[in-house]
């Protein structure tokens, strides 16, 4: 279970998340920043298929960083998407994390609306017990 705060202001789009784990807030942070393209475009007809995408960082914040690259270079390869599915996030051997998922969509026709830009590097606090909380500020491209 997550908690999603999302507000815009002109251009600029703030981005809260706060959820039990890494990978269910990842999952709605960029499900979150999806969305801000399908709203801005056309509505989505149900998805038909899926593309993998995944992404490596030293930490939380880098790891989402990585994701978002590896999900636009994903879209602008297949077409717009219409949902995200973080399928999991581990620790690797160096002591940073390694994610993955899928974005699901019908990849049809020329490709949608590019997902926000991160104004500045996403803030994760992954501190506190049973919390991790996302913050990011987005800007409409």
């Amino acid at each position: 279970m997550a908690d999603v705060l999302l507000t815009r202001e002109d251009d600029v789009i703030r981005l809260v998340v706060s959820a039990s784990d890494v990978r269910v807030a990842l999952e709605e942070a960029l499900r979150a920043m999806l969305s801000v393209t399908i709203m801005d475009a056309y509505p989505q007809p149900e998805p038909a298929r899926s593309v993998p995408f995944r992404g490596e960082g030293a930490n939380p914040a880098e790891l989402l960083l990585d994701m978002v690259a590896d999900l636009e270079a994903q879209l602008e390869i297949h077409g717009h998407g219409a949902d995200v599915t973080v399928d999991g996030v581990l620790r690797n051997t160096e002591g940073g994390y390694v994610g993955w998922g899928y974005v699901h969509g019908t990849f049809g026709g020329s490709a949608g609306p590019s997902l926000p830009r991160l104004r500045e590097r996403p803030v994760i606090d992954a501190e506190r017990a049973g919390e991790v909380v996302i913050r990011a500020t987005l800007i409409d491209r």
